[in-house]
């Protein structure tokens, strides 16, 4: 059994996806002791601001107990930081509706309104991490009554200025609200005084769809004095505050390009959006509240995980990278990244320019030679640039031969490879690493893939680049090994299935653990079996888990339905789903599905025998003390129990 500390530690750790989950997780603590726990960590002020809404919701299950006078001095106590002093005071009038009424008489003006600020600023920053929380603002306002709603609004307005988020953010879904229709012209005066272009985008948006003419009158207005504007040669809109790191691409076309957005209130932002050099964005996040250390750190695991280096460059260059790359995405009919949409937003803030603009200018040889292109890829930044077994397979080229046949076969697979997949690829690519030279102030290599870029469209069977690419696959693909299966268990690797797939469970039979147990493993083995697949049709980051869950699913009937089809009947009616789901062909499908599934099986034999659990065999019984844990069920039978009195 666990202790309670480490219960009440996992917690927050490993966060819950669901109240059901939280309250199985709580259930194995002693409530009074798990509440001194709280308290203490509160006073040593171990909450972090993203952990505000998961310390109350914690609070709240257990409730306040004999904890009230700690947390009335903690309130009280103006040494502390305003998070912590907010968080006891929430606690506190959670508990007791009258709390703030009574402390009003003893809270300084001031003070209070710093407190009662922070839950709003926490809000802020979530709404700039995932736009979609926005509803939240929406829900606020209207649980307020009318006559305090307009002093809130200012409240928000305030707290939504000092964190830096723009007002086409945060009042996107309110805008939409009918009921706060009162409101709505001082949001609208917020976006027009912003005017960037997505303040734009949602005023016309919602001009199309505007309830009544009065609406439509306001919002077209409002558009006027934003075009007015933007043709006023006086006027330019202040560009947000930061720097930018821009990354090697690897040998796929794929770069990360970073933004640390300062902000009024002296933290930082940062937004990390992964793109295809010449073709979409494949992924984003935002991070706020992230300092220069942890940012240098990410960046150092970066280069010792992947092998590829960064340069600073302005934020209004990076902005200009990611417009095209958004253009590109739009140009190929794919939608942007669900994930990557926060990310993009804070890049748009910047007026559109071409990344044209900053192209090197540069004489480049006139044709490099093979010695030069070696020498280039030899440096570390370019070890994986290669054609690998997607590039292969998509240009029909067969497996390279033994050495004395390797000349032949490079000069056979350089004109089968010349197809505008991997051309326009390998163009967009060299052309990338000549500008990120050139940010670098490293004038020779950047001249020199400028010139690979050049040579590479014009004859690509003949370009040196392409010579020296299949040499290196030679090597690579030839002595290439088998993968074993990936390490499973990854309590964060669960907890993401989880919060994506099973929200909504509140009573997991031992199928569900079974089901979230077959997804991990199919995600952490998925990567190994696309490489087969074409580069420009791999499934994104946010595509994967869906094509994992596909996939376990079909096997799991498989397993535990007696009367389900074989296995291979089953990955085929599973490759006719997915196929409309990704750009995977269905045959592409139902190849990585019956792959997957053979090393599920071997997933069974070597890890469910051995598992207590056994819920492949008992797929309705009860589970959820299995299923609600961030870790295995293997990893908890076989972890040692410890004395739940120690503290």
């Amino acid at each position: 059994m666990k202790t309670t500390r480490s219960v009440i530690e996992e917690i927050f750790i490993h966060p819950p996806i669901s109240e059901a989950e939280l309250q199985q997780r709580l259930s194995a603590a002693d409530e009074k002791k798990a509440r001194r726990l709280l308290t203490e960590r509160l006073e040593q002020s171990r909450v972090r601001s993203e952990e505000f809404a998961l310390f109350l919701e914690v609070y709240s299950i257990l409730g306040i107990g004999e904890q009230r006078s700690r947390l009335l001095r903690i309130a009280a106590d103006k040494q502390k930081d305003s998070l912590v002093r907010t968080l006891a005071m929430t606690v506190l009038a959670d508990h007791d509706p009258q709390y703030l009424d009574k402390e009003l008489e003893n809270l300084d003006p001031q003070d209070f309104a710093q407190l009662a600020d922070r839950p709003l600023i926490e809000l802020m920053t979530s709404i700039e991490v995932n736009p979609d929380t926005a509803k939240e603002v929406t829900d606020f306002l209207l649980e307020t009554p009318e006559e305090m709603r307009e002093f809130l609004l200012f409240r928000l307005g305030k707290c939504r200025r000092e964190a830096g988020v723009s007002a086409a953010t945060v009042y996107a879904y309110a805008l939409r609200c009918e009921a706060l229709a009162p409101l709505h012209s001082i949001m609208i005066d917020a976006v027009v005084e912003e005017g960037n272009q997505d303040g734009i985008a949602l005023l016309r948006e919602l001009r199309l769809s505007a309830p009544n003419p009065e609406a439509h009158r306001l919002l077209q207005g409002a558009l006027m004095r934003m075009g007015t504007r933007a043709i006023d040669p006086n006027y330019r809109a202040k560009p947000p505050v930061g720097k930018a790191y821009l990354g090697s691409c690897d040998g796929q076309g794929a770069f990360v390009v970073v933004g640390c957005f300062a902000k009024p209130n002296g933290s930082s932002t940062t937004a990390n959006l992964c793109i295809r050099a010449a073709s979409d964005i494949r992924d984003g996040f935002v991070i706020a509240r992230y300092t220069e250390a942890e940012l240098q750190v990410a960046i150092k695991r970066l280069r010792e995980g992947t092998g590829c280096e960064f340069v600073e460059i302005s934020l209004e260059e990076a902005a200009a990278l990611v417009a095209s790359a958004e253009e590109r995405t739009r140009a190929l009919k794919l939608s942007l990244p669900e994930e990557s949409r926060s990310a993009i937003t804070l890049f748009r803030q910047f007026s559109r320019r071409s990344d044209r603009e900053d192209e090197p200018q540069l004489a480049p040889p006139a044709a490099p030679s093979l010695s030069q292109v070696r020498r280039l890829l030899k440096k570390r930044i370019y070890r994986s640039w290669y054609f690998d077994a997607g590039d292969l397979n998509e240009a029909c080229v067969p497996p390279p031969p033994e050495i004395p046949a390797k000349r032949n076969w490079v000069r056979v697979a350089a004109a089968k490879l010349d197809i505008p997949s991997v051309r326009n690829r390998l163009v967009a690519m060299a052309e990338h690493m000549s500008k990120w030279h050139a940010y670098r102030g490293e004038t020779e290599p950047a001249a020199l893939c400028l010139a690979l870029a050049r040579s590479s469209e014009s004859e690509f069977a003949e370009s040196a680049l392409v010579r020296v690419m299949l040499e290196r696959t030679c090597e690579i693909v030839r002595h290439a090994e088998e993968k074993e299966l990936s390490v499973f268990g990854s309590p964060e690797i669960r907890q993401g299935l989880k919060s994506k797939f099973f929200r909504d469970l509140k009573s997991p039979k031992g199928k569900h653990v079974a089901l979230l147990d077959f997804t991990e493993v199919v995600l952490s083995s998925i990567d190994s079996v696309l490489t087969s697949v074409p580069g420009d049709r791999r499934p994104r980051d946010e595509e994967k888990p869906m094509i994992a869950y596909t996939i376990s699913k079909s096997f799991l009937n498989f397993v535990v339905d007696a009367r389900s089809k074989s296995l291979e009947k089953q990955m085929l009616a599973m490759a006719t789903t997915l196929c409309k789901r990704c750009r995977l062909t269905r045959d592409e499908c139902y190849d990585i599905g019956y792959t997957v599934a053979l090393e599920l099986l071997t997933f069974m034999d070597e890890v469910c025998s051995r598992c207590p659990g056994a819920c492949t065999l008992r797929p309705n019984a009860n589970a959820a003390d299995l299923f609600f844990s961030p870790h295995h069920p293997v990893d908890l039978f076989l972890t040692d129990d410890l004395d739940d009195d120690s503290l």
